[in-house]
């Protein structure tokens, strides 16, 4: 029998590598490029989702979660090169929560609270791509590309697998981002269906 810490490895590889066509997209300007604010917080949110995890106990379910950190923190990188500014409203609101969640825990030893608000911050930033895959008719390209999206789904499929404790403060990461990837995922399987349909009508 496979160990659940090779599996857990196995999940991170695949995110990691979700990163990927992200990023050869925005290389060759095949995407638009990655706004700089949102990244950068969404790495500050993941790395906050990664400490607190791995002060709570994970362990066999840790390698995804390290695997969004070194991803977005690349896109990051590439956001000074190749991206925009961008600095809304939600975007300020979500730098907030997450300054005050890494306060709470250092300060209060509090790493359940710092996790659960930063993974309310990561639901938040799945809203707007799901909105835009199903209400637009041609959602921005990067939406589409299900190679990408394919890897984030197989990645958390193998997460929940590698699962040692089906205790609500170990699992709670595993199962949303099982849920967050494989609905987008699934939207971005129909979006690109009903794309190539409306192509071979006209």
């Amino acid at each position: 029998m496979i160990p659940l810490s090779y599996i857990g490895f196995i999940g991170g590889v695949c995110s990691l590598a979700g990163y990927v066509p992200y990023a050869v997209g925005v290389l060759k300007r095949k995407h638009p490029g990655p706004e700089r604010a949102s990244w950068l917080i969404w790495t500050l949110s993941s790395t906050l989702i990664l400490l607190s995890y791995w002060e709570i106990g994970a362990r066999t379910t840790i390698w995804v979660p390290l695997a969004y950190v070194i991803g977005q923190a690349f896109i990051t990188i590439l956001a000074f090169t190749h991206g925009r500014e961008g600095w809304c409203a939600l975007e300020k609101l979500a730098f907030i929560v997450a300054i005050i969640s890494s306060i709470r825990w250092i300060y209060f030893d509090q790493p359940l609270v710092a996790l659960i608000l930063n993974l309310i911050i990561g639901f938040v930033g799945y809203i707007p791509g799901m909105w835009r895959l199903i209400t637009e008719e041609n959602p921005r390209s990067d939406l589409l590309d299900i190679e990408g999206w394919t890897l984030f789904f197989m990645g958390s499929i193998f997460n929940l697998f590698a699962v040692s404790d089906w205790t609500p403060v170990i699992y709670m990461v595993p199962v949303f981002m099982f849920i967050m990837n494989g609905i987008t995922f699934g939207l971005a399987i129909w979006n690109s269906q009903r794309l190539e349909n409306s192509e071979h009508r006209s």
